[in-house]
């Protein structure tokens, strides 16, 4: 049994009542456990959708606690033994703001996106245009010869990210290039493969990864 809270309706789990006492509440019991109206107020305000005093909520499996608003949407809290898990509505992503300031969102898709998590990352056959793995690459384009565009699946905040990487010819360690980003653009940006004699070449494994922005 998940208890639900609701600032809107005023209700936990159905009940019309304004807050829980302070100390254990088994969810399995809350509707026969808790105590007089006032006592009830004086420990829970829900009417501002606030919760002030300690509270320990237990319940031997399924969610811990569900905010639900009314449109739908939820988040649960569950602690299932040596993990914890924080879940929302199939198809809709979670935020973290500390201090009111979205820091890092996690998405349904399974990206996540914030200053100091990678925006995208690619592992690339240049020699064949074969995407081996990545995060937030739509596709490839192979422009010419060691110069290729990363096409990002969501686009970035802005083009103010850096690109970098490296590119091994194959399991060659004596012949390798180093990655350049030459042109920024929120949904795509250009980099080349560029040795130390001057020139582009395809290389077998491309490897680039993508901060900021």
């Amino acid at each position: 049994m998940a208890i639900v809270f609701d600032s809107d309706a005023g209700t936990i789990s159905g009940l019309s009542v304004g807050g829980l006492p302070d100390g254990v509440v088994d969810a399995g019991s809350v509707a026969a456990d808790v105590a007089t109206q006032a006592e009830i107020d004086a420990k829970l305000n829900l009417a501002g959708g606030a919760l002030t005093g300690d509270v320990t909520l237990t319940h031997g499996s399924g969610p811990q606690i569900k905010i639900e608003e009314t449109g739908g949407s939820y988040i649960e809290v569950e602690a299932g033994g040596s993990t914890g898990h924080i879940k929302s509505k199939s198809g809709h992503d979670i935020t973290f703001s500390p201090g009111g300031t979205n820091r890092l969102q996690l998405y349904s898709s399974g990206r996540a996106s914030s200053d100091f998590t990678a925006r995208a990352w690619l592992r690339y056959n240049g020699s064949t245009n074969a995407v081996g793995d990545s995060h937030n690459i739509s596709s490839v384009t192979d422009n010419s010869n060691g110069n290729y565009t990363m096409n990002f699946d969501a686009n970035l905040p802005s083009a103010n990210y850096v690109a970098t990487g490296c590119a091994p010819n194959s399991n060659d360690a004596t012949d390798g290039s180093f990655i350049m980003a030459i042109l920024n653009n929120v949904g795509s940006c250009k980099i080349i493969a560029h040795k130390h004699d001057g020139n582009n070449h395809d290389r077998a494994m491309v490897q680039v990864i993508v901060f900021g922005g």
